[in-house]
Order: structure tokens, then sequence, then C-alpha cells
């Protein structure tokens, strides 16, 4: 005998779209939560992230303020330094024997005369890496700077010649001595009295620093 199938086929297809509908929301069930595991993931994923950016953007920002405060601590210290040399330069005593005795050498057999001598102080470059106090001169130095700041001396004299030759000669015999560096004849002028002819000059003569520093 044949089994009689007594469920109606109408039932059957209603118990088969509960089952579908209910695997249907099961699998949406699943994707959501895993929709949103994955967006939580994410979205710590990208808090975290925005910590590390707003550390670094702090880190950074530190140390530009930290370049900057260097950058002017530095500038302060080349002022600082520079003031000290002026000071110090200028409370040195100045040792002019050996200037004046290059004067004299160079003043031998030269129909030479003078009516004023004055000091002054003067800034000079020279290649020198270390620091140097002497009775003529300062000199500082940096890091950043191949070339250093000299306090030197410079003589201002005025006086008179017989004539230009003569004042030619005694502005060589100047530049012969080791210890000028350098003698300028700022200013000349004719001078007649009592029939006698002369040359009224000013001249520069500068201390030579790098015979002081060897």
């Amino acid at each position: 005998m044949s089994e009689i199938d007594l469920i109606p086929t109408v039932y059957r297809e209603h118990v088969w779209k509960l089952h579908a509908l209910k695997l249907f929301g099961f699998i949406i069930l699943c994707v959501f939560i895993v929709v949103s595991v994955a967006y939580g993931a994410l979205e710590h994923v990208k808090n975290e992230t925005n910590l590390e950016i707003i550390k670094l953007s702090k880190i950074k920002e530190i140390t530009s303020q930290q370049r900057d405060n260097l950058r002017l601590l530095r500038g302060e210290k080349k002022e600082l330094i520079y003031q000290w040399a002026l000071l110090s330069g200028l409370r040195s005593a100045v040792d002019a024997e050996d200037l004046f005795v290059a004067i004299d050498v160079a003043i031998q057999d030269v129909d030479i005369w003078f009516t004023s001598m004055k000091f002054q102080r003067t800034e000079i470059e020279v290649e020198e890496e270390n620091l140097v106090n002497t009775g003529y001169f300062l000199i500082v130095t940096s890091d950043q700077e191949k070339q250093s700041l000299a306090i030197g001396t410079k003589m201002l004299i005025s006086g008179q010649a017989s004539n230009h030759s003569t004042l030619s000669s005694f502005v060589n015999n100047l530049l012969d001595q080791s210890e000028i560096l350098d003698a300028k004849v700022l200013e000349t002028s004719s001078n007649k009295r009592n029939k006698t002819k002369s040359v009224n000059f000013n001249l520069a003569i500068t201390v030579n620093l790098e015979n002081k520093i060897s």
C-alpha cells in the first residue's frame, strides 16, 4: 500500500517560507553583528590614530619652540659676548711702547715733526679661533663665525713734513715695521709761514694684531 500524504501542500509551502524567513533573518543578524564589530574596531583604530597624531603634533610644537628658544639664546649669547668684548677692550690698558718704538725708528733721518697724537679704539676682523686678551686687543669668536672681532688700537697723528716726498718716505718706513699693520694719510694741506713751505698732514696708524697674536 502506498502512503497517503495527509499534510496539505499549502501548509508545507507555508512552513518552508517560515524556515526561509528565519534563516534570512539569522543571516541578516550575523551580517549586522559583523558590521558592528568591524565598525567598532575601525572607530577604535581611528581614535588611537587621532591620539597619536595629537601627541606627535604636541611633540612637534615643543621641538619647534625649543628650536626657537635655542635660536634666541644663541642670539643673546652672541650679543652678550660682543658687549663684553667691547667693555673689556675699552677697559684694557693700551701698551703703546712698541708702537712708539716703531714710530721712532720710522722717523729717523726724516724731516717730520708731530703736533698731536691720540689713540682710538677700532674693530677689526681677524682669522682666529681662540679668545685672546692683551693690552692691545680682545678677540671674540663663536662656533658659527669664522671671522673674529678684534678690539684694536689705532693712533691718529697730526703733524708737518718738509714736503710730500718726505711724508711718503715716513709712511713707507712705518709700513716696514712689523708692529704696524697699516698707515694711511687721511689729509694733507700746504703750509707757508715765514717763507718756509711745509705740508700739514693727518695720519692714521693701525697696530698689527697678527704680530701680537703670534
